[in-house]
């Protein structure tokens, strides 16, 4: 682990002290994912893996597809111990290496989905989360929302409204996570405290992200460097990009991701460009955005980049809110 690293580590279990002092109580539960990595696994782990074991509460989805083993499971902390302020830095390192692009990029995915306060009752916070992140989708089928995973909370949560925030707290008060930025995101309750336990039910854009949100993170995969921490808040642009591109037809992940990239590495605006438009009216029916793209230059994208940056009131882009 580099110094950054381990800078971001002890940065993020100062974090936890400073919001379990400001909710006057020590208590919190780590969530983790042992879908691809269980935690337990690293050597670092060792100390802590029979209690952990012991103490651990799962995460039931009620979902055939969904081997047991595989559930995100709950521990309680107690952090005025040294044990277990031992082990929330210990989770709060791998959090941050989890975070780096270079662990994303092999595909290692994240193996702490983050600590939530302000909820006492472990058992009552374990079925609320097994009820919020098993979706029923319009359509009839069930999803498994990922809520533990940081790259979809990241994604998610600012598109949700006040009452679906608080849906997916419900008993607790906040949940906090490392972003793909490297912050500490605080996901709060709007009203202060718990909520009644409750389903989320998502709206059809809301379905749109979800269903985009893979192809989302693997663009963002292959970012030669992080997106920088003071673009954030044009994350939800690359989403209305996305959406636009769907509309025009293009139904395939891999159309969706190369949309993605597009939008991360030119702008968000790319595809309202006086070329892009052209591109798509002219494209024949299924071909790839990959290969559409494919004999568009370096030279060109510069050229769309620098146009999206003097933006619409210039009246380089067309508008295209659909």
């Amino acid at each position: 682990m580099t110094y950054e690293h381990r800078e971001a580590g002890i940065a993020l279990a100062e974090s936890l002290h400073r919001h379990a002092a400001g909710l006057g109580s020590n208590v919190c539960w780590l969530l983790i994912d042992p879908v691809l990595r269980d935690p337990l696994d690293h050597p670092g782990w060792a100390p802590w893996r029979e209690a952990v074991q012991v103490r651990s509460l799962p995460v039931r989805l009620a979902d055939r597809d969904v081997d047991p083993s595989v559930w995100p499971r709950l521990v309680r902390l107690d952090l005025s111990s040294h044990r277990d302020a031992d082990l929330a830095r210990a989770a709060a390192h791998m959090s941050v290496e989890d975070g780096e692009l270079s662990s994303l990029r092999q595909g290692l995915g994240h193996r702490i989905g983050g600590w939530l306060f302000g909820c006492d009752d472990g058992a009552a916070l374990a079925r609320h989360l097994s009820g919020v992140m098993l979706a029923r989708h319009p359509q009839g089928w069930r999803a498994m929302l990922r809520l533990h995973d940081p790259s979809v909370m990241d994604v998610l949560w600012p598109q949700l409204r006040v009452g679906q925030q608080a849906a997916v707290l419900g008993p607790c008060r906040q949940w906090l996570q490392r972003d793909r930025w490297g912050g500490v995101a605080v996901r709060a309750q709007p009203g202060g405290g718990g909520a009644p336990a409750q389903g989320l039910a998502l709206d059809a854009v809301q379905w749109d992200i979800v269903e985009s949100l893979a192809s989302l993170n693997r663009a963002w995969r292959r970012l030669p460097e992080p997106w920088p921490a003071a673009a954030h808040a044009r994350l939800p642009d690359v989403l209305a990009c996305m959406r636009r591109v769907r509309a025009l037809g293009y139904d395939d992940p891999r159309d969706w991701e190369a949309c993605a990239w597009r939008a991360l590495t030119v702008s968000p605006d790319f595809d309202r460009h006086a070329l892009l438009r052209q591109r798509f009216a002219d494209a024949p029916d299924d071909v790839a955005l990959a290969r559409l793209f494919s004999d568009i230059t370096t030279a060109d994208w510069d050229a769309v980049q620098e146009d999206c940056r003097r933006g619409l009131d210039h009246g380089i882009l067309v508008r295209n809110d659909s």
